[in-house]
């Protein structure tokens, strides 16, 4: 019985620390279509506020030809601060242009790459865009192509 009235006290407790990103009003908001550094759209961004959840679509200039899969999270940190996680894995297999899966995390709109075989990458900031912004061009190696040589 005494555990029963633990149970709402703890659940309050755990969710005044942590709020996840689109839950009530005042809370900051990301917007619905990110570029990141290389010129790569994650669009259609929709977050799931009980869980955290962020899914939506890549347009990559990078591999325009590859089949791209992406999830992410979004919560808001102790300072008030979006953080944001996306991980994006090539589903095209043999012949595939992209890395077979790499991660862009950080407060927002701060972020850095992130390899399976590198902890740390570089570090870049956000630009917002739209489903109908052209992505700018980009040539040359890093980003969804690996690290940067």
């Amino acid at each position: 019985m005494k555990r029963r009235l633990w149970l709402p006290f703890v659940a309050v407790l755990l969710g005044s620390s942590v709020a996840v990103l689109g839950s009530g009003s005042g809370q900051p908001s990301l917007p619905s279509c990110l570029q990141d550094d290389y010129g790569n759209q994650y669009t259609n961004l929709f977050f799931y506020p009980p869980t955290g959840v962020l899914i939506g679509t890549v347009q990559s200039v990078q591999c325009p030809n590859d089949a791209l899969t992406m999830l992410g999270s979004g919560v808001i940190n102790k300072a008030n601060g979006s953080f944001l996680q996306l991980t994006v894995a090539d589903n095209t297999g043999p012949g595939a242009v992209c890395v077979p899966i790499y991660q862009l995390s950080g407060v927002y709109p701060h972020a850095e790459w992130i390899y399976p075989d590198s902890v740390g990458g570089l570090q870049f900031k956000w630009a917002e865009c739209s489903a109908n912004t052209a992505a700018r061009p980009y040539t040359g190696k890093g980003g969804a192509l690996g690290v940067q040589k």
